[in-house]
């Protein structure tokens, strides 16, 4: 009797075990569930959020393009005939196209003065390819350490000799001045040309500040700061 009552004693301990053991992983599998649930609720959230910031930048871009091509829009009547206000007409809108092109990926006004520059005599080289580029737009950039070029020279890519010339010649500039910033030969990728740069690959403020002391100098009267659209270095000046 003494052993059927031990037996029954480890069979109840055996089945409360077992019984605790399945309450435990009932219990862990409903918070899991739980756990899963949020997670997914919050996921959701999150792509909504994203979504919803993506839709306003899109709008917020579409507005700043509409705003800019109105403001340039008086200047397109002085783009194809020589005059006084020519030169000044074209450097409004180069500027707002490659700003619309570098700051919210908008090509639109880029490839439409691209369209009218074709062909004209009158509108200088090195406009024509700022216009050429600006047509690619760069992806968004999360940080503010993106690459950036101090352009002073656009040259034609058949003539290397003449471009490691003009760079020779620019550091030569940037040397009598008192600054050591390296020159160097980029070869573009979208209109094939020479880009004769100042500084190397720097944030966009450092690039504006190598443009303007250029300009100031007057280095190079038309140096801009220019994105990276992935040149290809070709040498540091001096060239021999």
């Amino acid at each position: 009797m003494a052993d059927h009552s031990k037996a029954f004693e480890i069979t109840i301990a055996a089945l409360g075990i077992i019984v605790t053991g399945l309450i435990g992983y009932g219990q862990y599998r409903l918070n899991d569930t739980q756990n899963q649930f949020i997670r997914d609720q919050k996921q959701a959230e999150s792509d909504r959020i994203e979504a919803q910031q993506k839709a306003d930048a899109k709008r917020y871009g579409d507005a700043t393009e509409l705003q800019v091509m109105s403001i340039v829009a008086p200047h397109f009547v002085n783009l194809t005939k020589p005059g006084k206000d020519f030169d000044s007409s074209w450097r409004v809108v180069e500027s707002a196209a490659t700003y619309l092109s570098d700051q919210h990926q908008r090509s639109g006004l880029a490839a439409m003065a691209t369209q009218i520059a074709r062909g004209n005599s009158e509108i200088p080289q090195e406009v024509k390819t700022r216009l050429q580029e600006a047509t690619v737009v760069s992806a968004p950039t999360a940080t503010a350490t993106a690459k950036w070029f101090t352009v002073l020279d656009s040259l034609p890519a058949d003539d290397q000799k003449g471009a490691e010339a003009r760079a020779n010649q620019r550091q030569a500039q940037f040397r009598s001045i008192g600054l050591n910033s390296e020159v160097q030969l980029y070869k573009t990728k979208i209109s094939n040309n020479f880009a004769v740069v100042v500084g190397g690959p720097v944030e966009q403020s450092a690039a504006l500040e190598l443009a303007s002391i250029a300009r100031k100098n007057k280095i190079a009267g038309d140096a801009f700061a220019q994105q990276d659209k992935e040149w290809t270095l070709v040498g540091t000046a001096p060239f021999r």
